[in-house]
């Protein structure tokens, strides 16, 4: 059975370092990356669609995929996700909005506001999901509707998936995937996964402690309830995420 990897790049989750680690090991066409609509049922087919006609590649990447993974008979994808305590994210989301060039809704939003201003606004917004259980809502399509509210998706999806990584563990993280990956036969015994780190926010904090305590004292204390309120779910979503791995860590040692 052929084997390739499929990376679900969420935003502002150390997916575009970790893709800048893997290029090197699946040059040209083994390593490609696609976005796809955001209709459900189109999203799945086109995602299925690239895995299958795409004969050289090993590496897939894709903000936009929606999961489960696609499954074939003579062909096993391995999908790689990686989650962030929400609130680290959030920050980095803004951060990153307010340098980007661009006048996409969120991009115009935190150049006008400052951070607390961003996020009040976009907590208005009943339906955005950038800074609301972000990772809840992008686990939970690993299942359907009929399993329950997104959080028990979620908690299921963590449960069954081979690999979930963990952003402010990067290092720990990278070493259960390539024990992984190694025993799927997709990476050489020889090879080593090497930390390194791309478009990633200068000169904030690198404890996680410290730039969450930098974020309660930036806000203003009602956005900042109004935040932990509205993460409820990826905070427990993180939780689940570090005893998984945890757990990997244990077996690898």
């Amino acid at each position: 059975m052929r084997k390739v990897i499929f990376h679900y790049h969420l935003f502002k989750n150390a997916g575009t370092s970790l893709d800048s680690i893997f290029r090197p090991l699946f040059p040209g066409d083994s390593f490609q990356e696609r976005e796809f609509p955001s209709d459900l049922k189109g999203n799945r087919a086109a995602v299925r669609s690239w895995v299958a006609e795409q004969k050289d590649c090993v590496y897939f990447s894709s903000h936009t995929a929606y999961m489960p993974p696609p499954r074939f008979i003579l062909k096993k994808v391995l999908p790689i996700i990686f989650v962030r305590h929400p609130l680290d994210r959030v920050a980095s989301v803004y951060e990153f909005e307010r340098r980007r060039e661009g006048d996409d809704f969120g991009s115009s939003l935190a150049k006008q506001c400052s951070f607390s201003g961003y996020l009040a606004a976009r907590l208005d917004i009943a339906l955005d999901r950038q800074c609301r259980n972000f990772h809840a809502q992008k686990l939970a399509f690993m299942y359907g509707e009929k399993h329950g509210p997104d959080l028990e998706r979620a908690t299921k999806a963590i449960h069954a998936l081979p690999f979930v990584g963990v952003v402010d563990r990067f290092s720990e993280s990278l070493a259960v995937l390539q024990a992984w990956l190694k025993r799927e036969s997709v990476l050489d015994a020889d090879i080593e996964l090497e930390e390194t780190w791309q478009n990633a926010t200068a000169g904030r904090k690198n404890n996680l402690k410290q730039r969450l305590a930098s974020i309660e004292g930036e806000l203003a204390t009602p956005v900042f309830s109004r935040l932990l309120d509205a993460n409820q779910d990826d905070l427990q979503v993180y939780q689940l995420a570090n005893e998984k791995l945890d757990k990997a860590l244990l077996k690898c040692s």
